[in-house]
């Protein structure tokens, strides 16, 4: 069961989803499609992009994101984020300190 304190500012924001999670939380979101009289729908591409995930000083908390059953990952070569196979899937984890201003 999904809750937030920022729920309220989800939604799309310019050309971006978002969706906030509060620290110390977690969230499992699973992903479908549907055509307009709600039939599945079956992508031959898919792509999600995240931003902005950051750690807390002195290492107190760092955001991550597990993905599972994904064809591949790209990542771009200024990237700050660590990848490493864990037993869930594909863990990427923040390996930069946020100040809240780079969101």
């Amino acid at each position: 069961h999904y809750q937030s304190k920022s729920a309220h500012l989800n939604g799309i924001v310019h050309d971006f989803g978002s969706i906030h999670i509060d620290a110390g939380e977690q969230v499992k979101m699973i992903v479908h499609f549907q055509d307009l009289d709600g039939q599945p729908l079956e992508l031959k591409t898919f792509r999600m992009t995240f931003y902005d995930l950051d750690e807390a000083p002195h290492h107190l908390a760092q955001e991550y994101i597990i993905a599972d059953g994904h064809p591949s990952t790209i990542r771009d070569h200024n990237t700050e984020i660590h990848k490493r196979n864990v037993h869930a899937g594909v863990e990427f984890e923040a390996t930069e300190i946020g100040s809240g201003a780079d969101n």
